[in-house]
């Protein structure tokens, strides 16, 4: 997917996507378009943001800014930053991003916070990955702080 249309073709699919895995429940899906607000329009919230950057950064083979997570208002706003991406060059994440589909596993429904949740997928499929460390970095007026932010 080279050109702008097929991009933004792309990318509309990969949200509308997302939004439907993240609402099962709803009767009527929401008409994902560049004008859609993630949270307000399609409800994706930090997590699902943080989902939808790494199937975008798969599908297109591309490397976004991790400050897109945050500051990505509409679905224009993660067209732009995939526009102006250039090539994924980290071996290790494009050997994930060709690893094949895993199938589909019960969700931790008993589980009240992300750290059940980890354990009860750690417990029950212990062969799969639970976390990807998408970005560490170290804020220069923080000294020796270190941000990551993970899934």
């Amino acid at each position: 997917m080279t050109d702008n249309g097929s991009q933004e073709a792309g990318l509309l699919g990969i949200v509308q996507e997302l939004a439907r895995e993240l609402h099962p429940g709803r009767r009527k899906s929401a008409d994902v378009s560049p004008s859609s607000r993630l949270e307000r329009d399609l409800g994706i919230d930090s997590l699902g943001r943080t989902e939808l950057i790494l199937r975008i950064e798969r599908a297109f083979r591309v490397r976004l800014p991790i400050q897109i997570v945050g500051e990505a208002d509409t679905v224009g706003d993660l067209l732009q930053a995939l526009q102006a991406a250039g090539p994924h060059r980290d071996r290790v994440h494009d050997e994930a991003a060709i690893a094949p589909a895993l199938p589909m596993v019960p969700a931790a429904a008993e589980a009240r916070t992300l750290i059940e949740v980890l354990d009860w997928h750690a417990e029950h499929h212990s062969d799969r990955l639970h976390l990807t460390v998408l970005q560490l970095h170290r804020e220069p007026s923080l000294g020796n702080s270190r941000k990551c932010l993970c899934m």
